[in-house]
């Protein structure tokens, strides 16, 4: 569907854009996924908490975990289908998934534990994180090219990697998508990736990992602080 409309409908004239929206669309979507599962995965195993004594911090892993084992699945199809139908597009750039997997995984387990633990005291969590992700999902260049939002915010590009999952999908799509440029419908050369320069994808990877790590701080408090009560206020 997004394909028909940003080609057909809107065309938004991304040379290849089936390449570049999957790039991006599938780590978001493991995002989405792995944290909305995590937000109500002790609410539904209430019973199980109540009765039971263990880590309570395995049920939003495993949510976050079971997104991960998917989303590998479907990258291993996208990789696939771009060395059969575009293998010129496979080359080095494709060391920079290893490296953008690990922000996901550690991005994802933060904040998936952090909305687990709240959503057992506050159960409109949940709700409140499907509206968020719908809202995310429009924060990220998956559906139209990175270098729009560079010439919309100029020097304050940079606050828009704020976003850890703004890193995420634009180093995905360095690593698989790798075109730098398109020409749109005037004849201008826009910048379709974030940046054509690795640096400038390390540069945000870092950031990416410092905000993660502090995100998992603070959640790992929480969650410790909260789990005490989880049996009685499931």
């Amino acid at each position: 569907i997004y394909y028909v409309i940003f080609t057909k409908v809107l065309d938004n004239h991304i040379e290849g854009f089936a390449i570049y929206l999957m790039a991006g669309l599938l780590p978001f979507t493991a995002f989405s996924q792995g944290v909305g599962s995590a937000a109500g995965s002790i609410t539904a195993n209430a019973g199980l908490v109540r009765k039971v004594s263990f880590p309570r911090l395995v049920l939003p892993l495993s949510a976050v975990g079971f997104a991960l084992v998917q989303f590998l699945l479907q990258l291993g199809v996208l990789l696939t289908v771009v060395v059969v139908f575009a293998h010129n597009r496979i080359g080095p750039e494709l060391l920079f998934m290893v490296p953008a997997l690990a922000l996901l995984l550690l991005f994802t387990t933060a904040l998936g534990i952090l909305v687990a633990a709240l959503n057992v005291r506050y159960r409109d969590t949940s709700h409140f994180v499907e509206i968020a992700m719908l809202v995310w999902f429009w924060g990220n260049p998956i559906l139209y090219a990175a270098g729009l939002v560079k010439h919309a915010l100029g020097t304050s590009y940079w606050a828009y990697f704020l976003n850890p999952m703004a890193t995420v999908v634009t180093t995905f799509q360095r690593a698989i998508y790798n075109q730098a440029y398109y020409t749109d419908a005037t004849g201008r050369r826009v910048e379709a990736l974030a940046d054509p320069g690795d640096m400038f994808f390390v540069r945000n990877l870092l950031l990416g990992f410092a905000i993660s790590g502090l995100l998992l701080l603070l959640a790992q408090r929480v969650f410790n602080r909260l789990q005490a009560d989880f049996a009685e206020e499931l």
